[in-house]
């Protein structure tokens, strides 16, 4: 008597679990965009036990909210490509600063570059290591004539030679270099 009361609950489980998965499957056939997806999840559903049912409708969900999301990424991805602001992150300058001939702390620079059309942000991806280069080299200068250890640092005199520096390597003015932190560290 007792195994038929298990058996009975064990089938009604496995039934209920066979219609939800059944279901979920009907449902959500055209968020599937890969036939062979659907082909795969309809195989012998009902001679599967719960243990499997129950893998397959986890397997279903996470199809089910993993690509709708994928899509929204996607869209997102192609916004960045049509126009749209997008910062190129650039790696910190950092210089040594001097207090009478002699090392007495450190200039880092955080900033990024701003360019809207997609050709010239490719170009400036790969000239990246000039930029960089450029912007030491401007920020060595400034150090050494203008910049003192025990006076704040002029950030907009920096962000003009920083800017005078980028259109000169990219030979164009549509990208605009944003400075994000000037930090001195006195030793």
């Amino acid at each position: 008597m007792q195994y038929a009361m298990h058996k009975a609950k064990v089938f009604s489980c496995t039934y209920i679990l066979q219609k939800a998965y059944k279901a979920l499957l009907t449902a959500c056939i055209p968020f599937f965009p890969i036939v062979e997806l659907q082909a795969i999840f309809r195989i012998n559903i009902f001679r599967l036990d719960s243990d499997k049912i129950m893998l397959r409708l986890i397997i279903s969900i996470f199809f089910i909210l993993a690509v709708p999301c994928s899509v929204f990424a996607e869209e997102e991805h192609n916004q960045g490509e049509l126009g749209e602001e997008v910062y190129l992150p650039v790696s910190p300058v950092i210089v040594t600063m001097f207090s009478q001939g002699r090392p007495a702390g450190v200039l880092t620079v955080s900033s990024q570059l701003k360019i809207t059309d997609s050709g010239k942000r490719a170009d400036a991806q790969k000239q990246m290591r000039r930029l960089v280069s450029a912007y030491t080299e401007e920020t060595n200068r400034l150090v050494i004539k203008y910049f003192d250890i025990n006076r704040p640092v002029n950030v907009a005199l920096l962000g003009k030679v920083f800017q005078r520096a980028t259109n000169r390597v990219l030979k164009h003015k549509e990208a605009q270099i944003l400075i994000a932190n000037v930090v001195v560290q006195k030793r």
